[in-house]
């Protein structure tokens, strides 16, 4: 009777054992893959330069005529002076404020403001704080993706701060959180890194020409997605999702979510396009006393007031996280209340420089 007892007890001890291990294992032992360091010079000489300062945002054979995936017309970001000259929204001189960086290749605007979002049990609006970033850039160069500790891996995590004032970015959001999972397409700075699909997962890829376009990993390999426009090859895949504005219009509704449900508003992170080399990125606070949190639907209208064609979905909730001039201007929260506001770790960022 006692040897028929221990065998089951000691054979489910160790089933146990594996168990914690395998979560462990799975969710938050770092595992260091491969190094990265990337060379951004290399591109800069590339025929997808800008072909002129005084129409900083187009490349050769771009005119206002023209349409690329999403299906909507290329806008020319020149101003015109009174005498009639273009004149860059770019300046060869450094221009740095509390809400704005303009250099030769780079122009940000931030900007904050206070939007009403629906509370998930009671029948009222509440107040909800967004930081916004409109950003233009003359070489899809300038907008790039870091690995935590610059290093490829399961469970290796950096706070965005930290990582963004290593790569020497002038702005940076938090990415897609790779690292947290097991498949979805990565593909960063032009090199692809994991290549098995994400079931149900869509995914979205910025390319060389500036554009972006979403996609459904089952329906191709990234490899394919890579090549989609041929030489001008894809610069960036993220695999979060899900997209939220696509061809202009809301791409969900309300009651949507990802695979984590809260029932707080919650913090959302999002980047989408105006135009080839526009960008919006939009962080709202969420989970505290004067900020409630977005509904997907809620950050898709807003990015839509702002003008964006497609708008995708990244890693929100404590993940969060807004840098411009060397400081977070949010406020991650893991849990609900004032006393968890809290930088958190995670896999990459991405950033301007």
């Amino acid at each position: 009777m006692k040897k028929a007892f221990i065998i089951p007890l000691v054979y489910g001890i160790a089933l146990g054992c594996f168990g914690t291990y395998s979560v462990l294992d799975t969710l938050f032992i770092p595992k260091v893959k491969q190094s990265v360091s990337f060379d951004f010079n290399q591109y800069m000489s590339s025929n997808n330069a800008s072909s002129s300062k005084n129409n900083p945002v187009s490349k050769p054979g771009d005119s206002s005529s023209d349409k690329y995936g999403s299906g909507f017309s290329f806008e020319d970001h020149s101003n015109s002076s009174s005498s009639g000259e273009q004149t860059s929204i770019f300046s060869d001189t450094v221009i740095q404020t509390a809400d704005k960086y303009v250099d030769q290749n780079i122009h940000i605007d931030i900007t904050t403001e206070i939007v009403k979002t629906e509370h998930l049990k009671k029948d009222e609006l509440m107040d909800t704080k967004v930081y916004c970033a409109e950003i233009y850039i003359n070489h899809f160069v300038h907008l790039r993706t870091a690995f935590s500790h610059d290093k490829y891996g399961d469970n290796l995590t950096e706070w965005t701060s930290k990582n963004a004032r290593r790569q020497g970015a002038i702005f940076a959001i938090n990415g897609d959180t790779y690292g947290a999972q097991e498949a979805g397409y990565v593909l960063r700075n032009g090199t692809m890194f994991r290549e098995t699909a994400r079931k149900g997962a869509e995914c979205v890829a910025l390319y060389k020409d500036g554009t972006m376009q979403a996609y459904y990993e089952k329906d191709y390999t990234l490899a394919q997605i890579k090549d989609m426009k041929g030489t001008d090859s894809a610069w960036q895949v993220w695999s979060f999702g899900p997209a939220l504005v696509k061809n202009g219009q809301r791409a969900v509704e309300k009651g949507d979510e990802v695979d984590v449900f809260s029932q707080y508003g919650n913090q959302r992170v999002s980047i989408g396009i105006i135009d080839p080399y526009h960008y919006i990125c939009a962080v709202c606070d969420g989970r505290l006393d004067d900020s409630y949190g977005m509904q997907l639907f809620e950050m898709a209208d807003y990015m839509i007031s702002k003008g964006c064609q497609l708008a995708y979905n990244l890693d929100g909730g404590g993940s969060a996280a807004f840098f411009f001039n060397d400081e977070l201007m949010n406020r991650p929260c893991t849990n609900p209340g004032y006393s968890n506001v809290k930088e958190r770790g995670v896999s990459d960022i991405v950033y301007f420089a």
